[in-house]
């Protein structure tokens, strides 16, 4: 969320400081020109993404080398694509007049439009370090990297713009370089010893490309849509209010970028573990991360709301704005709310693998509907231009949960119906071949842990014995994982019985820490670890999502 405020709160910097420097024209200027940043944006979301979301299904696989290949093929499509567009800046001028709609800001857009364009790759590498060091459970390096780009944007914006009066060439260079500064801190951190996602250059090559742009489209797309979203939208409020509706439109504009913090940021933090949960069939981590999802985001949305509507007064002050703005904040609070339940949504469908339906969706409510709705302003002048805003996004919801109904109520008649809302195939829970549960720290818990392994094995026909040895062992390594992470709160655990394989495995958060590496080191403390590795069949660690994970098999 964080990574994604980052990138707003420079939105937002560009917009104040250009709005107090070139003023009313500037402003217009930076909004009309969006629509090559956003484009810029959807082609390095489009292959970060793509690759992220492949890596997090292999990781919930525990296939860490084909998640490293999909990483490096992604940062070589993504190279290749931003060479490519940097050479694109000479079609700069005839980009600027179309984006101008024949009005006098054109010089103003070319200015900003060159230098986003020269700016290419930074703007499309960005992605790698916070989809991959969100997926390598970097958090805080995510936070250091937001951090420092917003910090730098802000100080080369006073001085490429107040010091060194450069105009909006200094405000796009300021943007550029920030993020190239980000950009550069993001993948040394990506490249430290140990990480996973280390750059190898025998890695490098275009292996998986097909399914690195389809997982990606959805995401891609969605900027994309913005993109001629706020092509259409531009050229609507000009239409229908002239330049002042276009100025009061940039400010809701800026605004609504702020807001993609929740309604962008929560379902795609969420997203790699629900990749991660869904290739490993953990239907019951996906419905209490989206329950998650939809109520911090509800709670958020509701405060951004509240927020934009006791601010009026110095928000307005701030963009110098004549006119009032709390109607049209009203509207924009309201779009919020209903915005991030449809996003969640969206995003849930790209990361479970569902892309048609998550790209149908995508186009419904950054595209279509919000166009379709402004556009009855057009035939009906009597209707208040910016409820566009909350009606698309509620109309948003409506047809998904229209969409989603009829796909689960087709499914009823398969030998494996999908459920309501998720669209999951739940038939091994229902038939108790999967028991997912979690358990505090404690060593009470961790003893109930055992019972309720010892009765699924029992209720799946597993052989008495093995089941009290592995009963006992699990009590142990349970005990052992306890003692070694004291911050640990909960673990999460699940028992199976497929027809492939049978066995449990453990999750918990904390540090990188694989017991069956250290029973040489004191015999008596892993003595039960040591018995548990004889009689497992197959015993696995890896880290992902900064989230131990131990396989074991029997």
């Amino acid at each position: 969320m964080f990574s994604i405020l980052g990138g707003t709160i420079n939105a937002l910097i560009d917009s104040v400081f250009i709005s107090l420097k070139l003023g009313k024209d500037g402003l217009s200027a930076v909004t009309l020109s969006m629509p090559v940043y956003l484009v810029l944006c959807s082609l390095g979301a489009l292959i970060a993404a793509g690759g992220s979301m492949l890596s997090a299904r292999e990781a919930g696989k525990e296939n860490l080398e084909s998640a490293r290949h999909f990483y490096h093929s992604a940062i070589t499509l993504a190279l290749i694509t931003g060479i490519v567009f940097t050479s694109l800046s000479v079609f700069c001028r005839p980009v600027s007049v179309l984006l101008a709609q024949g009005n006098a800001l054109s010089e103003l857009i070319y200015q900003y439009c060159y230098v986003s364009f020269l700016g290419s790759l930074p703007f499309m590498m960005l992605y790698f370090p916070v989809f991959y060091l969100q997926l390598a459970g970097k958090r805080k390096e995510i936070s250091v990297m937001t951090s420092v780009m917003v910090i730098i944007d802000s100080v080369l914006d006073i001085l490429l713009l107040f010091v060194i009066p450069l105009g909006m060439t200094g405000a796009a260079l300021a943007s550029v370089i920030s993020t190239l500064i980000a950009c550069l801190y993001g993948f040394a951190c990506l490249n430290r010893k140990g990480s996973d996602y280390r750059l190898d250059p025998k890695l490098f090559g275009l292996k998986g490309t097909g399914l690195i742009i389809y997982y990606g489209s959805p995401t891609a797309l969605g900027n994309f849509y913005d993109a001629i979203r706020l092509f259409a939208v531009n050229a609507l409020i000009l239409k229908i209010a002239g330049v002042s509706g276009a100025a009061v439109w940039a400010i809701l504009n800026t605004l609504s970028e702020l807001s993609l913090m929740i309604v962008s940021g929560i379902p795609q933090a969420a997203a790699p573990m629900t990749g991660v949960y869904h290739s490993a069939r953990e239907n019951t981590g996906i419905r209490v991360l989206f329950k998650l999802e939809i109520v911090v985001g509800f709670v958020m949305s509701i405060v951004f709301s509240l927020a934009l509507i006791v601010l009026h007064n110095p928000l307005e002050n701030l963009f110098n704005s004549p006119e009032d703005l709390v109607m049209p904040f009203i509207s924009l609070g309201l779009s919020v709310l209903a915005n991030v339940i449809s996003t969640i949504w969206s995003v849930y469908f790209n990361a479970s693998g569902q892309i048609v339906l998550s790209n149908i969706l995508t186009a419904l409510r950054r595209l279509v509907l919000p166009v379709a709705v402004l556009s009855l302003s057009l035939v009906r002048s009597d209707l208040y231009i910016w409820n566009f805003l909350p009606l698309s996004a509620v109309l948003s919801i409506i047809i998904t949960w229209i969409i989603v109904g009829t796909i689960s109520a087709a499914s009823s008649k398969d030998k494996y119906p999908l459920s309501g809302m998720l669209l999951l195939d739940d038939h091994l829970e229902r038939e108790n071949k999967i028991l997912d549960y979690s358990v505090a720290a404690t060593v009470e818990s961790v003893c109930d842990a055992s019972e309720r392994i010892k009765e699924f094995c029992l209720a799946n026909n597993m052989d008495k014995k093995l089941i009290m040895r592995m009963g006992l062992a699990i009590e142990e390594l349970l005990t052992v994982m306890i003692q070694k992470n004291t911050n640990l709160k909960t673990i999460d655990m699940r028992s199976f019985a497929l027809d492939e394989n049978t066995g449990i495995r453990i999750r918990c958060a904390g540090e990188s820490f694989n017991p069956f590496e250290h029973i040489d080191e004191d015999e008596d403390f892993y003595m039960g670890i040591s018995m548990l590795e004889k009689t497992a069949t197959y015993v696995h660690h890896s880290y992902t999502l900064g989230m131990n994970t131990i396989i074991i098999l029997l």
